[in-house]
């Protein structure tokens, strides 16, 4: 017998060898076939498995993951040794059955796949299971993002700019010049959705920026109401404005069955348990956004210099990265009479003139709900990769940034 310290050594010498065998087309033996596959794919020699050894008939079972099933018995009896090599591949607590039968048969050209090596190879399946079927729920969530849903959930900015301006928002709220959009432009936007999408508007998310910075903040949730009256409201805020708002403001939330979507931001405890004993005394229904966890914030990454082979920034592949991206068609915002599906395309405007970049916007970004024929239209579209998805890059973004305000630097967003 043949021992080896660890398994770099077993397949540096099993692929010298002019043939060889398995004993034991068990999970061990299976595993350990398909961690010898795995050298199909690189340049070194690779190994030459001749097929499986068993001491009995499997079921009339004659192959096995491409290789023949032999009963050992009957192959001794038909064949010389030659120069063939045995690898025993079946638990600890049989091990020496097999050797005792293979010293009666006068082979001694074998080795024992200690029980190291096999809990190395069986971790090695196991992490790659879990690999492929990661892969696989990736795959089936891409597939999903492709089919049009039967109805949306929009955003709107009450305000693009931000009384607290984090580093790296995706809406870019750190570089928007304050003002706000006008109410009666948004009236007519919703009562448009309400007729082209038949009311099939499931929930409407006011934020910005900051939606707090527009005085006229409570006004929208009547409209939205009015026209859209199953959809859900939402009103994201970071709460720093809310002990400043008045009766208006809070019937708003009452009348219309406003939730309000609170992010507690690191700016104090005291700042924090006022904002919340403003919630409660005015007996609104609210969320904490973060949850009880401290506020951290993530980095998008933008490729807006990156070259591709016809000379046009914006090299990566918009399919690729509008399937890999968990906000393609889930963060749909409503601006300047367009949907768009993700925020970040929607606020490119506010990088590309803060910064003077040449990166171009596309009208085929968003979707004209004016111009747009029907329901069907406007779902298909947000359902497709847009033009911008080239600057994305998605495997490029970090999360869990310890919060921090804006510098209003570049590379926050690149």
């Amino acid at each position: 017998m043949t021992c080896f310290s660890n398994l770099k050594e077993l397949m540096r010498f099993s692929k010298t060898q002019d043939k060889v065998f398995l004993y034991g087309a068990g999970m061990v033996g299976r595993a350990f076939l398909r961690y010898c596959k795995k050298l199909k794919n690189s340049y070194d020699e690779k190994m030459n498995l001749s097929g499986f050894f068993v001491s009995s008939p499997i079921d009339d079972i004659a192959w096995i993951d491409g290789l023949p099933v032999y009963v050992f018995p009957e192959y001794c009896g038909r064949h010389s040794k030659e120069n063939a090599f045995i690898v025993i591949t079946v638990r600890e607590g049989i091990q020496k059955q097999i050797e005792s039968m293979l010293e009666q048969a006068g082979w001694d050209h074998y080795t024992l796949l200690t029980g190291e090596m096999a809990r190395e190879i069986l971790w090695e399946q196991e992490r790659e299971i879990h690999s492929l079927h990661s892969r696989i729920n990736r795959l089936e969530e891409s597939f999903i993002r492709m089919i049009p849903k039967p109805s949306i959930n929009l955003s709107y900015h009450l305000s693009d700019a931000c009384n607290l301006n984090c580093k790296g928002c995706w809406h870019f709220a750190p570089l928007a010049e304050e003002g706000c959009p006008d109410v009666s432009e948004f009236e007519g936007d919703i009562i448009r959705l309400a007729e082209i999408m038949e009311g099939e508007v499931t929930l409407v998310s006011l934020f910005g920026g900051e939606p707090l910075l527009n005085k006229e903040a409570y006004r929208y949730p009547y409209l939205i109401k009015k026209y859209l009256p199953d959809a859900q409201i939402e009103l994201l805020t970071n709460g720093l404005l809310l002990p400043k708002q008045t009766e208006l403001f809070w019937k708003s939330m009452h009348d219309n069955d406003v939730v309000i979507e609170w992010t507690r931001y690191p700016v104090s405890d005291e700042w924090n348990a006022g904002i919340e004993q403003v919630l409660k005394e005015n007996h609104v229904e609210y969320r904490i956004f973060n949850g009880g966890e401290e506020k951290s914030l993530s980095h998008i990454v933008l490729d807006i210099n990156a070259m591709g082979n016809n000379g046009q920034k914006g090299r990566n592949d918009a399919r690729w990265q509008w399937l890999h991206c968990f906000r393609a068609g889930d963060c749909v915002q409503l601006k300047g009479h367009k949907l768009y599906p993700c925020t970040t395309a929607a606020n490119a405007h506010l990088l590309k003139e803060h910064f003077g970049l040449d990166i171009r916007l596309s009208e085929l970004d968003g979707i004209d709900i004016y111009k747009a024929r029907n329901r069907e239209e406007i779902l298909t579209f947000l359902a497709k990769p847009i033009p911008f998805c080239r600057y994305c890059n998605v495997q490029g973004e970090s999360y869990g940034h310890k919060w921090s305000v804006s510098k209003k630097e570049l590379s926050e967003w690149t």
